[in-house]
This record gives C-alpha cells, structure tokens and sequence, in this order.
C-alpha cells in the first residue's frame, strides 16, 4: 500500500482540529484538579482563573505533545496514504483556528505561543512518521 500519495482528506482536515479543540478543553479541567489538590492548594478560584489564562500556552504544549502525537498516529493508521501531509494540514488547520482564539483573548506574540504551536506541528509530524513506519512494517 502507497503511503506517500498526495491525497489529502479533507474531512479529517476539517473535522480532526475541532476534535482536538473539544479534547484539549476537556483536559484542562482534570490538569487544573491535579494542580489546585496536590500542586498549589488553597487558593482561591480567581487564581486559579488567573493561572490558567496567564499559563494557557504552557498547558496547551504539555496537553498538546501526547495529544496531537497520538491523534496523528491514529489518523495515520486510518488514512494509510499521504500520511504526514495531511498531519501536517490537520495541526495547521487547528493552529490556524487557535490564532483568532489567542488574539480575541490576549497577546497574539507571546514566545510561548510560537512554542507551543511549534512544538505541536513537530510531535504530528512525528506522529505521522511513526503511522507510516508501522504501515510499510506490515506490508
């Protein structure tokens, strides 16, 4: 089977980034009890509002490296053909959609932001690498 196609989906470019923007909203609330109960206990809610907001870009890579690594290795592995490519597209199409959303609500430039998105369209590409590998392993 080819995995080097130039095919893209774009179901999954479309669909996949909204998936992940539900998941990693859903994995800031476990990440805030872990912190609030065993990190910095007894403050009140404000900070923690506070904490998330200031720290939002640190969160989302910590969140986002396992996420997105894993969710371009399952997309690949459904896909099997023009694997990194549409890894790629689908961390950029929610990169794309995360901008807006970062500069409705704070500073667009932070250093920590380029990381973060940085570090997510690394660990898809290497998501994607891993799917690919493991294609041309079982053919």
């Amino acid at each position: 089977m080819k995995t080097n196609t130039k095919k893209l989906r774009w179901s999954w470019i479309i669909l996949f980034p909204i998936l992940l923007r539900i998941l990693m909203i859903a994995l800031t609330f476990p990440y805030m009890f872990i912190y609030s109960a065993l990190i910095e206990t007894g403050q009140s809610p404000s900070y923690y509002e506070q904490y998330v907001f200031e720290n939002r870009a640190w969160i989302s890579t910590i969140l986002g490296l396992p996420v997105f690594y894993y969710a371009c290795y399952f997309m690949g592995k459904r896909i099997q053909q023009g694997i990194v490519r549409n890894c790629l597209f689908v961390v950029g199409a929610y990169i794309l959609t995360d901008i807006p959303i970062e500069w409705a609500v704070g500073d667009i430039s932070d250093w920590r932001l380029i990381v973060a998105h940085a570090s997510k369209l690394v660990i898809g590409y290497m998501g994607g690498l891993l799917a690919v590998r493991k294609i041309e392993r079982t053919n």
